[in-house]
C-alpha cells in the first residue's frame, strides 16, 4: 500500500514539473517573438528624410526608438509635406498634439534673438504652435513656466532658444549660454523699431518683469512735460544698445540667419511664419499654421501702451534714433540683403521719417490729463 502511494506521489510530481516546464517554454517563445517583432518595427520606423538644413547634412526626420525595458521619451518627428485635402480645414485645432522636444543632434542649435521688448515671447508662442516643437529660454522666466511650447532648455532639443545677447552683457555679465558668441549655430533675429522697443523694455523694467503692464506717465515725464532724468538716460542707452545688438548678429555672427521684423509679423503673419519655418529646415504643416493664425487673432500677446509715444521722446533722443537707424540700414544693405533676395526694411525704419513722425505732438495740456 505504501509502495502504491509513493508511486502516485512521484507521478504527480513529474506531471507538475512537466506543466511548469511547458509553461516556461511557452513564455520564452512568446518573448522571443515579441523581441523579433520590436526589431522589425524598429527597422520599419527608421525613415530618414534627407533635407538640407543650412550646411548640415544630417537627416532631419528621426524618430526615437527605444529597446524593450528602456525608459520612454517622446520626441517630435519632422514630417513629410502635408497632403492637401478638401476637408483638411475642418481639423479641430484642439486635436493637435502639444509641442514636443527634438532628438538631440537633429537640427543645429538655434538662437531666437531680439532686443528686449521686441516680441521674443510672442514669436516663441508662434513658433512652437506652428512647428509642434518646444522653444527654450536661457533666462528661465518664471512667468511662462507652464506655457505650452515653452521650456528652460538651451540646447538643440528645442526649435530655438530665447536670447538677448549681447544686450545681456551690459546688465548681468556675459550671456550664460553664449560665451564669446560661439554657442549658437544659426539665428532667427526678431527686430522691432527702436523707439517702440525702448518703451516696451522700460515698461518691463519699471513694472518688475510684467509682460502686460505699463509704467505711469510720471515715470517718463515731469509735470512740466519734459522727460525725467531716469527715462532720458534709459532711452539714450537703449537706443544705442538696439544698434549694438543688430551689429553683432548681422555683422559679427557668422552663422546662417534670418531677420524677421515685428511690424511685418503684424501685417502678414502667415508669410513671416512660412519664412521662419523654411529657414529652420522644416516642412510647413498647413493645419498647424492655420490654427496658429486663428489662435493669434483671438489672444493678446502685446503690452497695452496707453501713452502716445510722441510725448516721450525729445529732440536729442530722436536725433540718436535717426543715426542708429541709418547705421543699421547700411549694415543690412551691406551684409544681409544679398543673402535673402527680395528682403526689404519696413518703411517706418527710414531715418528721415523719425522727426517727421514726431513733429506733431498730441494736443495735451498737462501730464495729469493722460494718466
Amino acid at each position: 500500500m505504501k509502495y502504491i502511494v509513493c508511486i502516485f506521489k512521484e507521478r504527480r510530481f513529474i506531471i507538475l514539473f512537466g506543466v511548469i516546464y511547458v509553461v516556461s517554454m511557452l513564455g520564452v517563445i512568446h518573448r522571443t517573438s515579441v523581441i523579433e517583432s520590436d526589431l522589425e518595427a524598429t527597422e520599419a520606423k527608421k525613415i530618414l528624410i534627407k533635407r538640407k538644413v543650412d550646411n548640415d547634412k544630417a537627416p532631419v526626420n528621426v524618430t526615437r526608438i527605444r529597446t524593450p525595458g528602456e525608459k520612454r521619451t517622446v520626441y517630435a518627428t519632422l514630417k513629410q509635406p502635408v497632403e492637401h485635402h478638401e476637408d483638411a480645414g475642418k481639423l479641430n485645432c484642439k486635436d493637435l498634439e502639444p509641442p514636443k522636444f527634438l532628438e538631440p543632434g537633429v537640427l543645429p542649435l538655434t538662437a531666437l534673438h531680439s532686443f528686449p521688448g521686441s516680441g521674443n515671447t510672442w514669436v516663441r508662442v508662434l513658433l512652437s504652435s506652428t512647428t509642434g516643437i518646444n522653444t527654450g529660454d536661457i533666462y528661465r522666466d518664471g512667468a511662462f513656466a507652464k506655457t505650452p511650447g515653452f521650456s528652460y532648455r538651451k540646447d538643440d532639443t528645442v526649435i530655438a532658444v530665447k536670447t538677448h545677447h549681447p544686450f545681456w552683457d551690459d546688465n548681468n555679465g556675459p550671456d550664460p549660454s553664449a560665451p564669446a558668441g560661439t554657442y549658437w549655430k544659426r539665428a532667427v533675429v526678431v527686430v522691432r523699431h527702436p523707439l517702440d522697443a525702448t518703451i516696451s523694455v522700460y515698461n518691463w523694467f519699471r513694472m518688475k518683469g510684467s509682460h502686460i503692464k505699463s509704467a505711469s506717465i510720471d515715470k517718463y515725464l515731469k509735470p512740466d512735460g519734459t522727460v525725467t532724468k531716469e527715462w532720458n538716460k534709459w532711452a539714450h542707452d537703449q537706443i544705442r544698445n538696439w544698434g549694438r545688438c543688430l551689429d553683432y548678429w548681422i555683422n559679427t555672427f557668422n552663422g546662417p540667419k534670418v531677420i524677421i521684423f515685428y511690424e511685418d509679423l503684424i501685417l502678414n503673419l502667415e508669410e513671416q511664419l512660412t519664412t521662419m519655418v523654411e529657414f529652420l529646415g522644416l516642412e510647413l504643416d498647413e493645419n498647424r499654421l492655420r490654427c496658429t493664425i486663428e489662435s493669434n487673432a483671438q489672444q493678446k500677446f502685446h503690452r497695452n501702451q496707453p501713452i502716445d509715444k510722441r510725448l516721450l521722446y525729445d529732440k536729442s533722443m530722436l536725433e540718436q534714433a535717426e543715426k542708429v537707424l541709418e547705421d543699421v540700414k547700411n549694415l543690412i544693405s551691406t551684409n544681409y540683403t544679398h543673402i535673402r533676395p527680395g528682403f526689404r526694411i519696413p518703411p517706418n525704419y527710414a531715418s528721415t521719417l523719425v522727426r517727421e513722425s514726431f513733429s506733431v505732438k498730441p494736443n495735451i495740456l498737462n501730464v495729469d490729463s493722460v494718466r
